[in-house]
């Protein structure tokens, strides 16, 4: 049996247009418009990624799954110092790191104090938590 090139073209062509009718449609897969990574080096047992696994279902739920949060527990990304790079390249969006990886990049602030939240500082001097505003009032 021979065939020509014409009737191979006719077929294909025929085969597209009444496949896309015959078929069943499929449910395309809907991705998030935004999709955002989280890293941590906790297990995945750890109480921090458990409510992160509740957030992001809550923010997916909430933004009727335009925005995605992807949880990467335990190091799977690579080591602290792995993900910090990839934080400062893009490849992660959040990332939970201990102070002394961020030291190794940023410099520290004034002697012997820790800006943790704007308008509490703790002081290494031995005077504990203080805000400012309470600062301002003693005088």
């Amino acid at each position: 049996m021979k065939f020509s090139r014409r009737a191979l073209v006719k077929a294909s062509a025929a085969s597209v247009l009444l496949g896309g009718f015959s078929a069943p449609s499929v449910a395309r897969g809907e991705t998030a418009e935004f999709s955002y990574k989280y890293a941590n080096n906790l297990p995945d047992s750890h109480p921090l990624n458990a409510r992160a696994k509740e957030m992001a279902d809550a923010i997916k739920r909430e933004t009727n799954g335009r925005f995605d949060l992807q949880i990467f527990p335990n190091n799977q990304l690579g080591s602290d110092m792995d993900m910090l790079s990839q934080i400062r390249s893009g490849g992660i969006e959040f990332f939970t790191l201990s102070g002394l990886i961020l030291s190794t990049l940023v410099p520290a602030g004034p002697p012997l104090t820790v800006s943790v939240v704007p308008g509490l500082r703790y002081g290494m001097e031995g005077h504990g938590w203080r805000s400012r505003r309470l600062c301002a009032r003693r005088g």
